[in-house]
């Protein structure tokens, strides 16, 4: 598998019908496990799966037409953030001033064969998104730190000491297992930073987390959280 694609996209026709027949078949050829937000189904505020479903993911695609201010504000989160993005629209006027120096891929579904040549340019875009060595947008920088530092740049034989402080968290909570707001309000950090931070310790298998019905997930230190742990004296 390639990795994990989440769409951006108006939630109305044709653009769903796009869905089903162009972006997942485009993507999922070249390996990746495709999805968007009503395909997750947790009980937690939407806004929080689409942050979530953002950070996890490794592509994003993100379908401009219509000028959807929801769409907007979610590449904007995709961008801040770092993640790489195939930008589609049916019109270069619908791209803002902002992304107009982002190579888009525009469509026109008058002329004949369209679908297929759409499929075949989100595949070739994904494609030569997997095989670059850049990292593009750059995430945010912030006053005090480079975010980018922060997010991207994880040694092999360390974590960055923000997840080294919420495995330690982790591991003194004893039989109680904190959301990411509490552990966010534990260490005075933003709530969708800590959530970046969690979903990249999930990925390492160093936390897991716990699903309940109505209740926003908790977070647990798992063996190998605990072996990072005493290997690096910590604990």
């Amino acid at each position: 598998m390639s990795g994990s694609a989440f769409v951006l996209m108006p939630f109305e026709e044709p653009f769903l019908g796009y869905y089903d027949k162009i972006y997942k078949v485009a993507l999922e050829r070249i390996g990746f496990d495709v999805k968007k937000v009503d395909d997750i189904f947790s009980p937690s505020p939407i806004i929080e799966d689409i942050q979530t479903s953002i950070l996890k993911a490794d592509l994003i695609l993100c379908e401009m037409s219509g000028r959807n201010p929801n769409v907007f504000y979610e590449l904007g989160i995709a961008h801040s953030v770092g993640k790489p993005a195939i930008l589609l629209s049916k019109r270069e006027d619908d791209n803002p001033f902002d992304v107009r120096h982002i190579r888009t891929i525009i469509y026109n579904t008058e002329e004949a064969g369209w679908e297929d040549k759409l499929r075949e340019s989100i595949r070739l875009s994904a494609k030569a998104v997997l095989e670059s060595k850049e990292v593009w947008p750059k995430p945010l920088m912030t006053e005090d730190n480079n975010l980018h530092k922060k997010t991207h740049n994880v040694t092999q034989d360390r974590l960055e000491d923000i997840m080294e402080q919420i495995l330690l968290l982790l591991s003194n909570s004893g039989d109680s297992n904190p959301t990411s707001s509490q552990i966010a309000n534990e260490l005075g950090m933003n709530k969708t930073k800590t959530e970046y931070y969690l979903n990249r310790l999930i990925e390492k298998d160093y936390v897991y987390d716990l699903l309940f019905m109505g209740s926003p997930a908790e977070y647990c230190l798992n063996d190998d959280g605990k072996a990072y742990l005493v290997e690096n004296d910590l604990i």
